[in-house]
């Protein structure tokens, strides 16, 4: 590694560093339930797993990295609240730095060392990048890895880069999209004995990565479980991720991509199209969008891996610009588009639902005044994070909400909330120590709080944007006294 690719990874190391500890809020629900919710619960031996595992349709490969941290946090004795929610976006952030680093090389070996600093300029300035890369969801990961297993691919290292991309298909099988046609176009441009070589190197790094899978998977789940049969059966072949939401056709192209790009939307598009030369990752990220488009239910997430290549194109487009006309407000124009996003990245990250995290560091405080605490939270599905962040074996209790039960106990409680608590805790001994809620329930349940002695200990603020009723502005902990 030359001293300018040290210093840059340096700098970028502590700028993903100070992103992570900037992101104050929660962006989705899988963000934890699906990883650190997961890893607690392997490594501490109590916790919640939601419906997906006891399905057998997720992979214990990506919760295992952070199983591995707290591990050895509790083995020095250090597994305290505060490390375990933070670490883990800590070692998202050192691996974007990574990636970081292999997009700008990457992009230099394209085009040029300038062209390389202009792509990179463009990552950084990325608000939905800020926003997300340093999260523990699978699409976090995936994008990493995207970066990485191309930088292998163009510097020749043939194994390395097929193994990035099984384990990327390997914590999400959807990745293959992406992959399948880059080593296609690989192994295309070799000559016919290094094509039949990497073909067979392809396949042996395939298998074993599916045998990593099913060993790790027949250790978690206790049997065999072929979870990314499982997943493509669920979400793509059976459609039922539909439950969550659907959208037309032209989403992705309409506002996903206009969204997640924002003002490098336009010169994504021209860079790729004027580029003279290495358009392939511009035609895989298109081919990405539209197969993606297919699906039914979509989301902002799913289409962040491309989101670095589509930062080359752009950072093409805007070098283009910069060198060719000299005039000062082309220049102004340039710096506007990459400035404009950090509003966006600073609110996105430090207030849009940020009291999924605040309250859960407002209960642990709580908590601690009781012997016997016990919670309910009277929330949406999966609304805040749970024993990855309170971090102590107490009685906790979610309103359940399994996509194939029709009156599942999110919607039972919705329809009648003094029914449902009267019919779940039908003696006022029963009922928990803490209720956690949004303050848009209060006004319905104010005369039960009142009748059981609850009183509010605390109220976060959680978000300015409310998209659905059963959510507030605030995030509150009633206390029975």
């Amino acid at each position: 590694m030359s001293a300018h690719v040290r210093l840059l990874f340096l700098a970028l190391l502590a700028f993903r560093s100070l992103n992570a500890l900037l992101c104050q809020t929660i962006f989705v629900p899988d963000e934890p339930w699906q990883s650190l919710e997961v890893a607690h619960r392997m490594v501490f031996r109590y916790g919640y797993l939601t419906w997906e595992w006891q399905k057998g349709i997720r992979g214990y490969t990506h919760p295992l990295l952070f199983a591995v941290l707290y591990k050895c946090l509790q083995l020095i004795g250090m597994d305290w609240p505060y490390l375990l929610i933070r670490l883990p976006r800590l070692l998202q952030a050192v691996c974007a730095a990574v990636a970081d680093v292999c997009l700008y090389k990457v992009t230099c070996k394209m085009y040029s060392r300038s062209v390389g600093i202009f792509a990179l300029l463009c990552s950084i300035s990325n608000w939905f990048t800020f926003y997300c890369v340093v999260r523990t969801l699978t699409s976090s990961l995936e994008t990493i890895l995207g970066s990485i297993g191309i930088y292998l691919l163009y510097h020749k290292c043939y194994i390395s880069g097929v193994g990035v991309a099984a384990f990327s298909c390997l914590i999400r099988p959807t990745a293959a999209i992406f992959w399948l046609p880059v080593i296609i176009l690989h192994l295309y441009w070799l000559n016919s004995s290094e094509r039949l070589k990497c073909v067979f190197k392809t396949i042996i790094v395939g298998c074993c990565a599916l045998c990593w899978s099913l060993a790790v998977d027949r250790v978690f789940y206790g049997e065999w479980t072929f979870v990314q049969y499982r997943f493509l059966l669920f979400n793509v072949f059976e459609g039922q991720s539909a439950f969550y939401g659907t959208h037309s056709w032209h989403w992705y192209f309409s506002q996903g991509v206009p969204v997640v790009l924002f003002s490098l939307y336009p010169s994504f598009l021209l860079g790729g199209l004027k580029v003279a030369n290495h358009k392939s990752l511009y035609f895989v990220s298109l081919w990405y969008i539209m197969i993606h488009s297919i699906l039914q239910h979509k989301e902002f997430r799913f289409i962040f891996p491309v989101v670095p290549f589509a930062c080359i194109y752009a950072g093409y487009h805007l070098h283009t610009v910069w060198t060719k006309y000299k005039h000062t407000v082309y220049k102004c124009v340039v710096v506007l588009i990459l400035v404009s996003n950090i509003p966006m990245a600073a609110y996105f990250s430090l207030i849009h639902q940020r009291g999924s995290l605040t309250v859960m560091d407002e209960l642990r405080l709580a908590i601690d005044d009781y012997p016997n605490p016990s919670v309910l939270f009277l929330t949406p599905c999966h609304s805040t994070p749970f024993y990855s962040h309170v971090h102590r074996n107490v009685s906790m209790r979610i309103l359940t909400c399994t996509p194939f039960e029709k009156n599942n106990e999110l919607e039972q409680f919705y329809k009648s909330p003094h029914q449902w608590l009267s019919t779940q805790y039908p003696s006022p001994v029963d009922l928990p120590s803490h209720l956690v809620m949004y303050n848009s329930l209060t006004p319905i349940l104010e005369q039960f709080l009142i009748d059981n002695h609850y009183n509010m200990i605390s109220e976060v603020f959680h978000t300015h944007i409310v998209d659905e009723d059963r959510v507030g502005h605030y995030l509150q902990i009633y206390a029975n006294r």
